[in-house]
């Protein structure tokens, strides 16, 4: 794996469409992000922003008290990484005392639930920029290897440049 790794940041088209897809996905990386000021406002608006409730609330359900009827909207992997983009910070605010006393009502034992909020929805909203620059390099290299580098180029900027993957790259 590392080869591969190394093997695309050695191709400066591969660097240069991933730079091009950061500086198109991260302008609207606060679009709706809900500020946390009562329990009704921790939710985004969209129905399939990354909440940071979401994700925790799931990593609670499955490791600390298991629900047993539940029905899970979407796949547990990626909450699982949200929760692990989430993990470091959480830690931060355990160990400052800012997280003190756990509770599923609000403000959830948060000192400031809005600014923990806040920094919580950018980093699950981190994890989707990620994935999508990974998958716009990843159709570049697929298109790179079955047509060429121009054709790989064109279909990766291609699906960059699409209205769903531009809108879920942020969400």
């Amino acid at each position: 794996m590392s080869g591969v790794l190394q093997g695309l940041a050695k191709d400066r088209y591969a660097v240069w469409l991933a730079v091009m897809t950061v500086c198109v996905y991260l302008p609207g990386i606060t679009w709706g992000l809900p500020p946390a000021t009562n329990y009704e406002r921790t939710h985004a608006w969209g129905n399939d922003d990354a909440a940071p409730l979401a994700a925790l609330a799931e990593m609670h359900d499955t490791f600390v008290a298991p629900a047993p009827n539940r029905n899970v909207a979407y796949p547990w992997g990626h909450y699982f990484l949200m929760a692990c983009a989430m993990a470091p910070y959480m830690a931060w605010l355990f160990v400052t005392g800012q997280f003190a006393h756990p509770t599923p009502t609000f403000p959830f034992g948060l000192v400031d639930p809005v600014g923990a909020f806040e920094v919580l929805g950018l980093l699950c909203r981190s994890l989707s920029i990620i994935l999508g620059v990974a998958a716009v390099v990843g159709v570049y290299v697929g298109a790179r290897g079955l047509w060429g580098r121009r054709a790989g180029c064109l279909a990766a900027i291609f699906s960059m440049l699409l209205f769903p993957m531009s809108y879920y790259a942020k969400l």
